[in-house]
């Protein structure tokens, strides 16, 4: 296959990738991106059939749908980790990794001199 129908071929299924994200179609998610590893696999040693502008536009192009993917999915993960806080109660603001400045100690380092 040539460079310029499988750079085609992924913006065409990085975009049907935003419809499966939206649609919350997750098996149709990652069957997208076990394509992507194929195609980019092909594209690795697919002859370059087009000026080095034209894969450049292509490229680009590809790149503005990956970005816009990659926003959609870390919205959507935000989304999930707020339900899943809603859902077991996690009302706390502070992320679960920090002491709560009670602790021994904590105390002291806000002590004035």
């Amino acid at each position: 296959m040539s460079a310029t129908a499988l750079l085609q071929e992924m913006i065409e299924l990085t975009r049907a990738q935003i419809d499966h994200v939206i649609a919350g179609d997750v098996k149709a998610l990652t069957d997208g991106a076990a394509e992507q590893e194929r195609l980019l696999r092909e594209l690795q040693t697919a002859e370059i059939d087009a000026e080095p502008e034209e894969i450049r536009r292509l490229h680009d192009e590809l790149r503005a749908e990956t970005n816009r993917l990659s926003a959609l999915l870390h919205m959507e993960s935000g989304r999930v980790d707020f339900l899943l806080r809603l859902l077991l109660g996690g009302n706390d603001n502070r992320d679960p990794g920090y002491p709560s400045g009670k602790a021994r100690g904590g105390t002291f380092l806000n002590r004035r001199a």
